[in-house]
């Protein structure tokens, strides 16, 4: 991988990219997304306010929610080992998140009524963030729960020992689930582990009969109660509060992936009827970094809609009422948009 500017709270990201890399072409990733061209770049120094994590692939800037794959390489049994983006570093409190409606979905600073958010309760337990390519689909009403998803990408507890850092991509193995229930939405927490993490005890697990009964306990409780800190009530879990082992979740994880699947999918066949195309390149969302090299093959649902397209009045992905912002592949707009596991 290649390395952009080091931002102190990256520091190390950029290595293990590399490792994940090597390991992604070795053991069976993505034939279509070489992950040895995958980069850093954060921008904005050292101000929290402006600081943003974002991705480059070969000459262009790319988004981690829709462009690293969601199946980063396949297990020794056959199943798949998924792609982590890391927002919360395991024993820090600054809420970071890719942002679903800012082009090329930076990781960044999540705020509430402007403010940088931070957790109240307590420094996170684990190493927080999300499956690659997944959406929870509000308007999916999920029948083990009785909600639709929370409108964003599968939340994911790594469970290993060493912290990540904000923006680092790992590959990992789902163990299991829980079925958290907020605000009456499924905001599903899959619990994986990093499969390259030699040496500990985290990577030689296969299910979630392998991790601790203590360490599962610990994590319901988190989640049961850290918004009580903010003024706020116990949150609920749904499947009678069991952690599901590997199989069922990752069933909820292919179904999430097929939901963002389907918002990806949207915007292809908007692309093939003319809407959008060029428009994002003409408003800046084309990439120019320097080096001559423009890249006209990223959209903005977003910035299409306010020029009125009809992708992102059509879907009910938004964050804090903005479309979110879905880059598709000019050559796809041509071919077959189907994806397979």
């Amino acid at each position: 991988a290649s390395r952009g500017p080091q931002h102190p709270m990256l520091r190390g990201t950029v290595a293990a990219i590399s490792g994940l890399c090597l390991i992604g072409a070795a053991a069976g990733g993505s034939s279509d997304f070489d992950l040895a061209k995958l980069s850093v770049e954060p921008s904005g120094g050292n101000d929290p306010e402006v600081f943003r994590i974002y991705y480059g692939y070969d000459g262009a800037f790319i988004s981690p929610w829709h462009d690293i794959p969601f199946k980063a390489a396949e297990d020794a049994d056959g199943s798949p080992l998924l792609s982590f983006v890391c927002e919360i570093p395991k024993g820090t409190t600054a809420k970071f998140e890719i942002h679903k409606s800012e082009p090329h979905n930076p990781v960044i600073q999540d705020r509430k009524k402007g403010k940088l958010r931070f957790y109240q309760y307590s420094p996170s337990l684990v190493n927080y963030g999300a499956i690659a390519q997944t959406w929870e689909d509000p308007t999916i009403i999920h029948p083990d729960t009785g909600f639709g998803g929370d409108n964003d990408p599968v939340d994911v507890l790594q469970i290993n020992a060493r912290p990540c850092s904000p923006g680092e991509v790992m590959v990992v193995r789902v163990l299991g689930c829980l079925a958290l229930v907020d605000d009456d939405e499924t905001d599903w927490k899959l619990i994986v582990a990093d499969v390259n993490d030699e040496g500990s005890a985290e990577a030689a697990y296969r299910d979630i009969g392998d991790v601790p009964a203590a360490k599962v306990d610990e994590m319901r409780e988190w989640f049961r109660n850290y918004k009580t800190a903010e003024g706020k009530g116990l949150n609920k879990f749904g499947l009678d509060e069991k952690a599901m082992d590997k199989a069922y979740a990752l069933k909820v994880a292919v179904e999430t992936h097929e939901a963002w699947r389907g918002l990806y999918d949207k915007e292809v066949r908007r692309r093939r009827r003319g809407h959008g195309g060029q428009e994002g390149a003409k408003q800046g969302h084309g990439v120019d970094r320097g080096r001559g090299q423009r890249a006209p093959w990223w959209f903005a649902a977003a910035a299409a809609a306010k020029e009125g397209g009809d992708a992102a009045a059509g879907t009910s992905c938004d964050f804090d009422g903005t479309p979110c912002w879905v880059g598709v592949h000019a050559e796809e707009a041509d071919g077959d948009a189907g994806d397979e596991l």
